[in-house]
Protein backbone atom coordinates (compact mmCIF):
# COMPACT_ATOMS: atom_id res chain seq x y z
CA UNK A 1 0.00 0.00 0.00
CA UNK A 2 1.33 3.38 -0.97
CA UNK A 3 1.34 5.98 1.74
CA UNK A 4 0.08 9.52 1.39
CA UNK A 5 2.91 12.03 1.93
CA UNK A 6 1.77 15.66 2.45
CA UNK A 7 5.27 17.07 1.95
CA UNK A 8 5.60 15.47 -1.47
CA UNK A 9 2.18 16.80 -2.53
CA UNK A 10 3.04 20.31 -1.30
CA UNK A 11 6.32 20.32 -3.22
CA UNK A 12 4.59 19.13 -6.40
CA UNK A 13 1.88 21.82 -6.17
CA UNK A 14 4.52 24.48 -5.54
CA UNK A 15 6.45 23.36 -8.64
CA UNK A 16 3.26 23.38 -10.72
CA UNK A 17 2.37 26.89 -9.49
CA UNK A 18 5.90 28.14 -10.23
CA UNK A 19 5.77 26.68 -13.74
CA UNK A 20 2.34 28.22 -14.40
CA UNK A 21 3.59 31.60 -13.15
CA UNK A 22 6.63 31.39 -15.42
CA UNK A 23 4.50 30.51 -18.43
CA UNK A 24 2.10 33.38 -17.66
CA UNK A 25 5.03 35.82 -17.41
CA UNK A 26 6.45 34.70 -20.76
CA UNK A 27 3.02 34.92 -22.43
CA UNK A 28 2.53 38.41 -20.94
CA UNK A 29 5.90 39.68 -22.18
CA UNK A 30 5.42 38.21 -25.65
CA UNK A 31 1.84 39.55 -25.82
CA UNK A 32 2.95 43.02 -24.71
CA UNK A 33 5.71 43.06 -27.30
CA UNK A 34 3.27 41.99 -30.01
CA UNK A 35 0.81 44.75 -29.05
CA UNK A 36 3.62 47.33 -29.02
CA UNK A 37 4.80 46.25 -32.48
CA UNK A 38 1.30 46.20 -33.96
CA UNK A 39 -0.08 49.36 -32.34
CA UNK A 40 2.99 51.29 -31.16
CA UNK A 41 3.45 53.33 -34.33
CA UNK A 42 0.05 54.82 -34.94
CA UNK A 43 -0.54 58.43 -35.91
CA UNK A 44 -3.04 60.80 -37.46
CA UNK A 45 -2.40 63.61 -39.92
CA UNK A 46 -4.73 66.58 -40.16
CA UNK A 47 -4.67 69.80 -42.18
CA UNK A 48 -6.97 72.80 -42.15
CA UNK A 49 -6.63 75.90 -44.29
CA UNK A 50 -8.18 79.27 -44.97
CA UNK A 51 -7.53 81.92 -47.58
CA UNK A 52 -7.39 85.67 -47.07
CA UNK A 53 -7.62 88.39 -49.72
CA UNK A 54 -5.90 91.76 -49.55
CA UNK A 55 -5.83 94.20 -52.47
CA UNK A 56 -6.72 91.45 -54.96
CA UNK A 57 -3.90 89.13 -53.79
CA UNK A 58 -4.58 85.86 -51.96
CA UNK A 59 -2.66 84.35 -49.05
CA UNK A 60 -3.46 80.83 -47.87
CA UNK A 61 -2.75 79.78 -44.27
CA UNK A 62 -2.39 76.00 -43.95
CA UNK A 63 -2.30 74.41 -40.50
CA UNK A 64 -0.87 70.86 -40.62
CA UNK A 65 -0.78 68.69 -37.49
CA UNK A 66 0.64 65.23 -36.81
CA UNK A 67 -0.36 63.30 -33.70
CA UNK A 68 1.56 60.18 -32.65
CA UNK A 69 -1.00 57.99 -30.92
CA UNK A 70 1.34 55.06 -30.29
CA UNK A 71 4.00 54.55 -27.66
CA UNK A 72 7.07 54.97 -29.87
CA UNK A 73 8.79 58.01 -31.41
CA UNK A 74 8.06 58.52 -35.12
CA UNK A 75 11.15 59.73 -36.98
CA UNK A 76 10.34 61.60 -40.19
CA UNK A 77 11.90 60.21 -43.38
CA UNK A 78 14.85 62.29 -44.54
CA UNK A 79 13.88 62.82 -48.19
CA UNK A 80 10.12 63.32 -48.03
CA UNK A 81 9.19 63.17 -44.34
CA UNK A 82 6.77 66.10 -44.34
CA UNK A 83 5.07 67.60 -47.38
CA UNK A 84 2.55 70.42 -47.55
CA UNK A 85 1.39 71.35 -51.03
CA UNK A 86 -1.19 73.86 -52.25
CA UNK A 87 -2.58 73.28 -55.75
CA UNK A 88 -4.90 75.47 -57.80
CA UNK A 89 -8.16 73.82 -58.85
CA UNK A 90 -9.34 75.22 -62.19
CA UNK A 91 -12.65 74.67 -64.00
CA UNK A 92 -12.14 73.98 -67.72
CA UNK A 93 -14.40 72.85 -70.54
CA UNK A 94 -13.51 69.23 -69.74
CA UNK A 95 -13.96 69.46 -65.94
CA UNK A 96 -11.70 70.27 -63.01
CA UNK A 97 -7.94 70.31 -63.48
CA UNK A 98 -4.91 71.05 -61.37
CA UNK A 99 -3.08 74.28 -62.01
CA UNK A 100 0.02 75.77 -60.48
CA UNK A 101 1.25 74.31 -57.18
CA UNK A 102 3.41 75.46 -54.30
CA UNK A 103 5.31 73.37 -51.74
CA UNK A 104 5.79 74.45 -48.15
CA UNK A 105 9.36 74.39 -46.87
CA UNK A 106 10.69 73.80 -43.36
CA UNK A 107 7.29 72.69 -42.12
CA UNK A 108 8.38 71.25 -38.77
CA UNK A 109 11.70 72.11 -37.17
CA UNK A 110 11.78 68.77 -35.33
CA UNK A 111 12.78 65.56 -37.10
CA UNK A 112 10.42 63.40 -35.04
CA UNK A 113 7.24 63.32 -32.98
CA UNK A 114 7.16 61.50 -29.63
CA UNK A 115 4.45 58.98 -28.76
CA UNK A 116 1.43 60.86 -27.40
CA UNK A 117 2.68 64.20 -28.79
CA UNK A 118 0.99 66.45 -31.37
CA UNK A 119 3.01 68.81 -33.56
CA UNK A 120 1.20 71.71 -35.20
CA UNK A 121 2.43 74.59 -37.29
CA UNK A 122 1.28 77.09 -39.89
CA UNK A 123 2.55 77.43 -43.46
CA UNK A 124 1.76 80.52 -45.54
CA UNK A 125 1.41 80.44 -49.33
CA UNK A 126 1.39 83.62 -51.44
CA UNK A 127 -1.05 82.72 -54.22
CA UNK A 128 -1.33 85.91 -56.26
CA UNK A 129 -4.49 87.16 -57.97
CA UNK A 130 -7.63 85.29 -58.94
CA UNK A 131 -8.37 84.55 -62.59
CA UNK A 132 -11.39 83.25 -64.53
CA UNK A 133 -11.95 79.56 -63.94
CA UNK A 134 -10.18 79.41 -60.57
CA UNK A 135 -12.42 77.41 -58.21
CA UNK A 136 -10.13 77.23 -55.19
CA UNK A 137 -7.10 75.48 -53.76
CA UNK A 138 -6.46 71.93 -52.58
CA UNK A 139 -4.09 71.66 -49.62
CA UNK A 140 -2.38 68.28 -49.22
CA UNK A 141 -0.42 67.21 -46.14
CA UNK A 142 1.67 64.05 -46.05
CA UNK A 143 3.83 62.43 -43.38
CA UNK A 144 6.33 59.62 -44.01
CA UNK A 145 8.22 58.00 -41.14
CA UNK A 146 11.13 55.60 -41.17
CA UNK A 147 10.80 52.00 -40.07
CA UNK A 148 13.04 51.58 -37.04
CA UNK A 149 13.50 47.80 -37.22
CA UNK A 150 13.96 45.39 -40.12
CA UNK A 151 14.42 48.15 -42.74
CA UNK A 152 11.94 48.30 -45.60
CA UNK A 153 9.34 50.98 -46.23
CA UNK A 154 8.05 53.01 -43.32
CA UNK A 155 4.55 54.25 -42.59
CA UNK A 156 2.59 57.11 -44.16
CA UNK A 157 -0.37 59.29 -43.20
CA UNK A 158 -2.04 62.04 -45.21
CA UNK A 159 -4.91 64.51 -45.24
CA UNK A 160 -6.35 67.06 -47.67
CA UNK A 161 -8.53 70.15 -47.43
CA UNK A 162 -10.24 72.26 -50.09
CA UNK A 163 -10.48 76.04 -49.80
CA UNK A 164 -12.85 77.77 -52.27
CA UNK A 165 -12.12 81.19 -53.74
CA UNK A 166 -13.78 83.73 -51.42
CA UNK A 167 -16.83 85.47 -52.78
CA UNK A 168 -16.22 89.15 -53.44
Amino acid sequence: MVGFDMNTMAVQWTEIADAAGGIAAVVGVVGGAAIAVLYGRKATANVTAEVHEKDGEYVLAARPAISAAGVFRLKFAVADGITVRTTEVIRTDTGLEDGQWWDGEGVFEKAFVEGGETLTTMVLFLLGQSFPGLVGWRVSFGVNVERMLFGGPGWSWADQAFVPVPES
